[in-house]
C-alpha cells in the first residue's frame, strides 16, 4: 500500500497525525517482538 493513499485515507476518516504515528510505532514494536519470537522459535536453543 502506497504511503500517499494510506495518509489520505486517515485524513478521510479524520484520524489524526499523532495517533497515526503511535499506531504505526506499536506496529513496528509488535511486528520486531513477533519476529524475534519466531527466530527464536526457529533457531535451535543453545
Amino acid at each position: 500500500m502506497k504511503i500517499g493513499s494510506m495518509y489520505s485515507f486517515f485524513v478521510i476518516h479524520g484520524i489524526s497525525t499523532k495517533s497515526v504515528f503511535e499506531l504505526l510505532l506499536i506496529l513496528v514494536q509488535n511486528g520486531s517482538n513477533l519476529i524475534i519470537l519466531g527466530l527464536s522459535s526457529i533457531a535451535p536453543n543453545a
